[in-house]
Parts: C-alpha cells; sequence; structure tokens
C-alpha cells in the first residue's frame, strides 16, 4: 500500500531558483497531519512558476520510500 502525505508549500521565485538549479536537493515540509518529511527537490520541478511554487500537494510513495511522486492536491482532498 502506497503511503501519502499531503503539505501546503510556498516558495517565492527566489527560493525556487535553489530547488530548480540543483543548489538545494532536499525539500523539508510538515504535512497536514503534524508530521514531518523531506523529498527530492527534483520532484519539485513541474510546479515551478515564474513567481516561484505555491500551492497543496500530495507526495505518495511505495511502502519501501522509494518511486517517489508528487502532485497537486485535488479540490475534493482540501
Amino acid at each position: 500500500m502506497a503511503k501519502r502525505f499531503e503539505f501546503s508549500l510556498t516558495l517565492s521565485a527566489e527560493q525556487s531558483l535553489a530547488y530548480y538549479r540543483g543548489a538545494a536537493t532536499k525539500v523539508v515540509v510538515r504535512c497536514t497531519d503534524g508530521q514531518t518529511i523531506q523529498f527530492p527537490a527534483r520532484l519539485l520541478t513541474r510546479f515551478v512558476t515564474p513567481t516561484g511554487v505555491q500551492g497543496r500537494f500530495v507526495l505518495t510513495c511505495s511502502d519501501d520510500m522509494t518511486g517517489s511522486t508528487l502532485s497537486r492536491a485535488s479540490a475534493s482532498n482540501s
């Protein structure tokens, strides 16, 4: 069974640049349930806009914490 972690993230354009360029390799966030998790910064790349990264996201990974995928949380998950 896959593990699912939901969180909100807001990064400015400047903060996002560090992740986008690979200067920062890990992202640490606090989930809506209070857990703190970290995941590879490369998963954020497709969500970077000229103003940065904003929104609610869901990180899904297998039980052994491999095969992580990041997606935007749907409105029904709010």
